[in-house]
């Protein structure tokens, strides 16, 4: 289905949000707003859900890092990243991808899906 939705252009390859290991959600325009810092305000947990990481300012905006979201099984996929973050790591990749001491940080406060 999502194929589909490509193919016609209504959505990108990594528009949709994968909340298990084989299943993505199609998000509406308002959460497809959200984007990704490497150095972000919100963490991802359980089947999707959204929580904030720190206090987060009155009209700042809401981020995730892409990388704790993307299984181990998309190793393949990567983007490049211009999100201005002191932490920027210039790529984005799979939650493989991200360097030890984040990952060991996402882990700490339970920031990563189920799926992975």
């Amino acid at each position: 289905m999502i194929d589909q939705f490509v193919d016609d252009g209504e959505l990108r390859w990594d528009d949709p949000f994968q909340v298990a290991e084989d299943t993505y959600l199609v998000l509406e325009p308002l959460s497809m707003a959200f984007n990704h810092s490497c150095g972000p305000n919100l963490g991802v947990r359980a089947k999707g859900e959204l929580f904030a990481l720190r206090d987060i300012e009155i009209g700042e905006e809401l981020t995730y890092d892409y990388s704790t979201v993307v299984g181990v099984g998309n190793d393949a996929w990567s983007m490049k990243c211009n999100c201005a973050s002191p932490k920027c790591r210039r790529a984005i990749g799979s939650w493989l991808s991200l360097p030890t001491l984040v990952r060991g940080r996402y882990l700490a406060v339970g920031a990563f899906p189920d799926y992975i």
